[in-house]
């Protein structure tokens, strides 16, 4: 999302789907999303666009709290509920991505402070 409007939109989409499928949506407790979430979503929730569901799914699937939840093991779910579970090849990969995001934000955080 680029914009206010986009992000407004975005929000609006998680809450609509989160009080559907709270398991799926839970922002405080996040768990890992199924491998073809993304055409779940899709095929149920057809009037959706598809550019909001790509945001809403890039967004949530980038956020610490989720990245932090995707432990090899860590059960996997799709709209009907446990599909799989992460793999230690993921977990590696989410784990690079936490890192990563952390260190960008402790460089913007040096960045304001040396200013």
């Amino acid at each position: 999302p680029s914009s206010q409007k986009d992000w407004a939109a975005v929000r609006a989409a998680r809450e609509a789907l989160a009080a559907l499928h709270p398991y799926l949506f839970n922002l405080d407790r996040p768990a890992p999303l199924a491998v073809g979430i993304y055409d779940q979503l899709a095929t149920a929730y057809p009037k959706m666009p598809i550019g909001l569901l790509k945001g809403l799914l890039g967004w949530l699937t980038c956020r610490r709290a989720y990245l932090k939840a995707c432990t090899p093991g860590a059960t996997r779910y799709g709209l009907n509920g446990p599909s799989g579970v992460v793999t230690v090849t993921e977990a590696k990969y989410a784990a690079a991505l936490f890192c990563a995001r952390d260190a960008r934000a402790r460089d913007k955080w040096a960045d304001r402070m040396a200013a």
